[in-house]
């Protein structure tokens, strides 16, 4: 008799736990903004203070890209034409214009053949690091940057590493929430 008693306690428990969380749970994922609290492990490459909640300027927006459109954009800073191409494959199947846009900030004194997936931006090479450092914060191996239509840093990728862009598709889509 305990036996059964304890057979049917351990069948009952996971199921009603289940049907629980199906019915009452909220499965839902935020991806918060970054630089939005002062944090002191930040470490900024230029002597310029920021300040908290950290906003990229509509007006520095406005003068980098050519159309704000989409919900989200992602910048990058890397050279890399052939990961670049791949990247944006991978987003272009996943994500509409609308959704996303792709800009890449080349440096002038690099000419290659421009991206056909990426809008190119195309700066000198002080200003192309003051915008990589000072305007979007990223740092070490970071070159791509996620930004929303109010200026606010959503993400920091490395663009190369198939973990990050992977990352940051998954961000994306819980930023768009279609999930």
């Amino acid at each position: 008799m305990k036996k059964a008693l304890l057979m049917a306690v351990a069948m009952f428990l996971p199921i009603s736990i289940f049907l629980f969380l199906k019915f009452f749970g909220k499965n839902e994922f935020v991806v918060e903004p970054l630089f939005q609290k002062n944090d002191s492990t930040v470490t900024i490459a230029c002597n310029k203070p920021i300040t908290y909640p950290y906003k990229v300027s509509i007006q520095q927006l406005d003068t980098l890209l050519k159309s704000k459109q989409a919900t989200l954009t992602a910048i990058s800073f890397s050279e890399d034409e052939e990961r670049l191409k791949d990247f944006a494959e991978r987003v272009q199947e996943k994500f509409t214009i609308r959704e996303i846009s792709l800009y890449q900030v080349k440096s002038d004194s690099i000419i290659s053949n421009q991206n056909k997936k990426f809008q190119t931006v195309v700066e000198d090479i002080v200003r192309r690091e003051e915008l990589r450092s000072c305007v979007f914060l990223l740092s070490g191996l970071n070159n791509l940057v996620l930004i929303d239509r109010e200026g606010k840093i959503r993400g920091q990728y490395q663009l190369g590493n198939l973990d990050e862009e992977d990352r940051l598709l998954v961000e994306t889509t819980i930023i768009l929430k279609k999930y």
